[in-house]
């Protein structure tokens, strides 16, 4: 599996890159990049993430965490939430954005208000306004680690 994410790491640059305008050869830490060194502690930190999602206790709150931008905006934040619908905050909050909105990834939990409330913890710092977070790329790693990984 490390060999397979390690392979995706220029791939996964790109998308990045392109959305929010970097220009992901920066790399290997070099401010505005995307960085190798991003992509090892988000690599690192994913196995407790991963965990965590998975031991969230069930409590009949079933339903789906996710995280969303939009694309185009010029300051690179993410929305992570949460819905009992796979898409359906997705599709109210395309119709009031004034920008295509992007999906980081969606996936279902067994009790969706803890594993909210835990990846709000776990980027406080990075907490931009109520459930809105300023995009690193250590956290746009983990996220795309949680779209393939997680289940």
């Amino acid at each position: 599996m490390m060999l397979y994410v390690l392979s995706r790491y220029v791939l996964m640059s790109l998308p990045f890159a392109a959305a929010f305008g970097l220009d992901w050869r920066l790399g290997l830490g070099a401010v505005g990049g995307l960085g190798l060194g991003a992509f090892i502690v988000a690599l690192l930190r994913f196995p407790a993430l991963r965990a965590a999602l998975q031991r969230v206790e069930q409590r009949g709150r079933g339903g789906w965490v996710y995280a969303f931008y939009d694309r185009g905006q010029w300051l690179p934040v993410v929305k992570i939430g949460r819905e009992a619908e796979r898409y359906s905050r997705l599709a109210a909050h395309r119709t009031g954005a004034p920008f295509d909105v992007g999906v980081l990834f969606a996936v279902r939990v067994r009790d969706a208000v803890a594993a909210e409330a835990l990846l709000h913890r776990r980027y406080a710092l990075s907490r931009y306004h109520l459930e809105w977070f300023m995009l690193t790329p250590v956290m746009w790693f983990e996220f795309r680690l949680i779209r393939w990984f997680v289940r």
